[in-house]
């Protein structure tokens, strides 16, 4: 027998105490079977045959034995075929034993860790995301609603749907089968001119018929999480039509976040249109009931202000209680944050919340290569000067930095830091 089975017993399980209720009442139940028994044998005549039946002819000491030993045989085989049937009916091979035990073990460590919200969007979401589903299943994605580009910009214009890019990235990115969800939700489509789906994701087109089907984009995430059986809850920031407005040198508006960050360099200043936007009832209630809340990394200001712009989130972050991490990104971003520092990127963020302070932390990656970034990447690595003004937020510097690409954060060193940080409040 595996050693994998002694985790049923393992501290926190809550199985022992259910199986410990079981063993009593049936130790009850044979003890009333027993007096019923001995009543009978006292006041009725029984044929000569029980004699041989009730195996009278050996002592009862050892008749006690082996009634107790058929019982616990019988009790065993019961209980194997039961776990059979559960493994069957869960869709798993019944000799999978070792495999169903450490998958509901992981299940119960992942139930009770601690609720985790993370805000942002585009790639550095979906790799934060993908890290964290193995540390808690207790996960809140807040997602900005303001793409235009590409695929979802098509379905947002053609179809008025919720642009479902992110939250496709976010689904794949916390989903069971992660490997097999990926490949499916990001294909795309040959561009074949007058093929109505030539270029679209099939991630997208499926978020949208959901949405068509179940009455809303919101009920279609829902659905599609719980069909893919995703770890954590992916929650749009807003359920309004929404634009992204930037503002340049020279007072040039530019409209639409696939726009923005085409133009070369960072503007001054960006917001939401129409300015009556609502927030998300859900995403500010994930917000309060969090024990640890992550802002970014992301795309400045295409990914991460969006969702500060909303109308009462940056309020209910300040308001938490929690620790507020902001994840600057390791490296600048060609057209968003060309230059920036580290304290550069949390001005910038500052400014744009609706109040005065909104991270308790802001995280940096201390990790810098020797060498310059490729000329392709059009990219830096992000300095975090431990003079800058980081207001009242405290600047930690930590190996961030994913080996292999070092323009992007690898998620378990991030998710190592930000638990330390966690840890440490309570």
């Amino acid at each position: 027998m595996s050693r994998q089975l002694f985790r049923w017993i393992y501290l926190g399980f809550n199985l022992k105490r259910w199986v410990v209720l079981f063993l009593v009442a049936a130790g009850i139940a044979g003890l009333g079977i027993a007096y019923l028994l001995r009543a009978a044998y006292l006041a009725i005549s029984f044929p000569d045959e029980i004699y041989w039946v009730t195996l009278q002819f050996i002592p009862r000491w050892l008749r006690g034995l082996l009634f107790l030993l058929t019982a616990v045989s019988l009790a065993g085989l019961s209980g194997w075929k039961l776990r059979t049937w559960v493994v069957h009916v869960a869709g798993r091979e019944p000799t999978d034993q070792i495999d169903v035990i450490s998958t509901a073990y992981r299940n119960l460590r992942l139930s009770r860790g601690p609720n985790v919200v993370v805000i942002g969007g585009g790639t550095g979401l979906a790799n934060i995301l993908r890290s964290l589903k193995e540390i808690t299943a207790n996960i809140s994605a807040i997602v900005t609603v303001a793409d235009d580009g590409g695929s979802s910009g098509r379905l947002r214009r053609d179809l008025g749907v919720i642009p479902p890019g992110d939250i496709r990235n976010c689904i794949a990115a916390l989903a069971e089968d992660e490997s097999l969800v990926t490949q499916l939700f990001r294909y795309r489509f040959e561009h074949i001119e007058g093929n109505s789906i030539s270029g679209h994701s099939f991630g997208n087109l499926f978020l949208t018929a959901m949405a068509e089907v179940s009455g809303g984009m919101e009920a279609a995430i829902d659905e599609t999480c719980r069909v893919l059986q995703v770890n954590g809850r992916i929650i749009p920031a807003s359920l309004d039509d929404v634009t992204l407005v930037g503002m340049f040198d020279g007072d040039i508006e530019i409209r639409g976040e696939s726009e923005i960050s085409n133009q070369g360099y960072p503007p001054k200043w960006v917001s939401l249109s129409p300015d009556t936007i609502e927030a998300n009832p859900k995403a500010l209630r994930a917000i309060s009931e969090a024990d640890l809340i992550l802002i970014g990394p992301g795309s400045l200001y295409t990914s991460i202000i969006p969702n500060i712009l909303v109308p009462g989130i940056s309020e209910a972050i300040e308001a938490s209680s929690a620790p507020r991490v902001f994840v600057v990104n390791v490296a600048t971003q060609y057209g968003e944050t060309n230059g920036y520092s580290a304290a550069r990127h949390y001005e910038v963020l500052r400014s744009h919340a609706s109040c005065e302070e909104l991270a308790t932390v802001v995280l940096a990656n201390c990790n810098l290569s020797s060498e310059s970034f490729p000329a392709e990447w059009r990219s830096q690595p992000v300095l975090a000067d431990a003079e800058a003004d980081y207001g009242s937020a405290k600047l930690i510097r930590s190996n961030l930095v994913d080996e292999t690409r070092r323009y992007r954060h690898d998620g378990a060193k991030v998710l190592k830091s930000a638990m330390q940080i966690f840890l440490k409040n309570q």
